[in-house]
């Protein structure tokens, strides 16, 4: 069988999306399906190949398809540039017949498979986007739907798409690269954070729905504790670096190599996953990955009390608090980090109930649903 990967993403802007689409292409030839990850000739600005960059196995093809990149130019920005780039991209997957002798058609973009929806085509979705009418007449007619949450498949069976043929799986990770037998004393080491301060940490993006404000805010409240963001580009990376320049107790990295990444986890005493409430993605359809490498990771969790974040999380396996309260988020971190019990049994049920969401198990389940 072979399976066509249609994407529309840069390596270099696009850290956790092209990772996870990389990391499914390398567990579907894992599990004996031929794959082509079929993607835009675009400006590498990492300049470093795609494999090494994610870490992944060299088991399937990649064709680049040539176009005209025009938002790698200095001064190309907005929505015109953007859709010239995009059309560019549809007409090279037309021109280059990639998609004429392939058993399924699989991408994450409802508007590249508008092309292609009547025949052999998956469609995995991760939000509602705002042009509903082309997606919801291509997510009625593709043969398979894959979502992340029941949160997204319930908004789909409202608007008339059949629920037999959605499946939710949610997002996953990495087991045997997040549970490492690295201790805490190694890992701040290599990292050069302090041995003797408690350490906060945030993984991720620093805008909006994420939250990163609310515990930004809550380290008001953490003055002997070391509260620590990793993650950010351009100007979000910016703005947050200037607004909370002058918190004594924040300290902010920008974005790290997945490889580093489970040291920051082994790093910290607790992880916070404080996404905001307001907001459809953040409240229903977003299944983070960073929240799966959290519960790998054998460190105590605090999340946002959320539909989304429910799906996985309870109170079994991590604290849940309030969201967009910087007040609780810190009643919960002062909660975990006296209460060093507490914070093992979490973490220990956290490890247990993360042991279904590998990227072997995930594929496995949309195999045996899309054949």
């Amino acid at each position: 069988m072979k399976l066509t990967y249609l994407a529309n993403f840069r390596i270099s802007t696009e850290r956790a999306h092209g990772y996870a689409i990389m990391k499914m292409c390398e567990e579907f030839a894992r599990q004996g399906i031929r794959v082509e990850l079929v993607v835009p000739d675009k400006k590498n600005f990492i300049g470093v190949d795609p494999f090494e960059y994610y870490g992944l196995e060299r088991n399937f093809s990649v064709r680049y398809l040539p176009t005209v990149d025009f938002l790698s130019k200095e001064g190309a920005t907005g929505q015109l540039f953007f859709w010239i780039d995009y059309t560019l991209f549809l007409l090279a997957i037309l021109i280059s017949g990639c998609c004429r002798q392939t058993d399924i058609i699989y991408t994450r973009d409802y508007i590249l498979l508008s092309l292609f929806a009547g025949r052999n085509a998956v469609l995995e979705i991760h939000d509602i986007p705002r042009a509903k009418k082309i997606f919801l007449s291509v997510a009625k007619k593709v043969k398979k739907i894959l979502v992340i949450t029941n949160g997204l498949k319930d908004e789909l069976v409202k608007v008339g798409v059949d629920k037999d043929k959605i499946l939710v799986v949610a997002d996953a990770v990495d087991l045997d690269k997040f549970n490492t037998n690295v201790i805490q004393a190694e890992a701040r080491q290599k990292l050069s954070l302090p041995s003797d301060k408690k350490i906060i940490l945030y993984v991720g993006h620093l805008y909006g729905w994420k939250g990163a404000d609310v515990l930004a805010e809550a380290a008001g409240f953490l003055k002997n504790y070391l509260v620590i963001f990793v993650g950010g580009v351009a100007a979000e990376l910016s703005e947050f670096q200037d607004e909370h320049r002058g918190s004594t107790n924040i300290k902010i990295i920008p974005f790290q190599k997945r490889e580093l990444m489970p040291f920051y986890l082994k790093a910290a005493d607790v992880l916070i996953l404080p996404n905001k409430r307001g907001d459809a993605i953040s409240e229903k359809y977003t299944s983070p990955l960073k929240m799966f490498e959290y519960m790998a990771s054998g460190r105590p969790i605090i999340a946002s009390d959320l539909p989304s974040i429910r799906e996985v999380l309870n109170e079994n396996n991590s604290i849940l608090v309030e969201p967009n309260n910087p007040e609780a988020l810190a009643e919960g971190i002062n909660k975990i980090l006296r209460d060093d019990l507490l914070a093992n049994k979490l973490a220990h049920r956290a490890m247990e109930d993360v042991q279904q969401y590998s990227w072997q198990k995930r594929v496995k389940k949309i195999i045996n649903f899309i054949k």
